[in-house]
């Protein structure tokens, strides 16, 4: 199964988030603009670059177990800190009853991280951020 999967239409749940027309249509909306801005400040000034050395930081981790263990314990605490968020959401009716929030969580840091490595390696904003609503609006509305 692919990481896109779980959130697609035709997946095998369908869609990760309810389509209930009252709530989500004001919600959705809010979370749309809310996921937009969240991109616009990811590219401020020349974060980006910055964010780029995460990459050094990941292959030293490989080789040095105390970084490992910093950088594992950050990454908990942001899985953490995003499936709170989710379970919010979920409390809410936004997002299904039957779905992981922690496990969503880590699926949508893996996304950032590879928008990170995307715009690290061509950082046409233009195109990412058009590719990041566009996945924003597919896992919203599958």
């Amino acid at each position: 199964m692919s990481v896109a999967e779980p959130f697609s239409a035709d997946g095998p749940a369908g869609p990760v988030f309810l389509e209930q027309e009252d709530e989500l249509a004001h919600s959705s909306g809010d979370l749309l603009e809310g996921a937009s801005r969240f991109f616009d400040r990811m590219l401020e000034g020349d974060q980006i670059y910055f964010k780029g050395l995460i990459f050094e930081t990941l292959a030293e981790a490989s080789r040095n177990p105390e970084i490992r263990n910093m950088l594992g314990q950050v990454y908990e605490n942001s899985v953490d800190t995003l499936s709170e968020f989710l379970g919010d959401l979920k409390s809410k009716k936004i997002v299904r009853a039957d779905v992981d929030v922690r496990l969503l969580a880590r699926g949508l840091i893996a996304i950032y991280d590879g928008f990170i490595a995307s715009l690290v390696r061509d950082p046409d904003k233009t195109e990412a951020k058009k590719a990041w609503n566009t996945l924003i609006k597919a896992i919203l509305f599958g």
